[in-house]
């Protein structure tokens, strides 16, 4: 007898939606939803203490001369600039 009543597919568990008076108080956060934000938390979480132990474990006396001669350079001019504010802004697809 247990064998056929597990054969009967059971109803799909469904949560209530939100209410429409309480619509303006923001987005009403379900299961899923919030089990989807922890563990997206908690694998930042994982990462940030994996970098941190690496920082740990760095070696602060290590150097290499490249250290110096390496620079960041952010050169962009301007009319560059001008030229995709109007390319985005509708004289072509952007």
């Amino acid at each position: 007898m247990s064998s056929f009543k597990n054969a009967i597919p059971k109803r799909k568990y469904r949560e209530r939606g939100q209410l429409k008076k309480r619509e303006g108080m923001g987005f009403l956060e379900k299961k899923q939803d919030y089990k989807r934000r922890a563990i997206n938390y908690h694998q930042k979480q994982d990462k940030l203490d994996q970098l941190r132990l690496k920082a740990s474990l760095k070696n602060p006396e290590e150097f290499y001369f490249k250290m110096i001669n390496s620079k960041t350079q952010v050169k962009i001019s301007f009319s560059y600039i001008i030229v995709i504010t109007l390319f985005c802004l509708g004289w072509s697809t952007c």
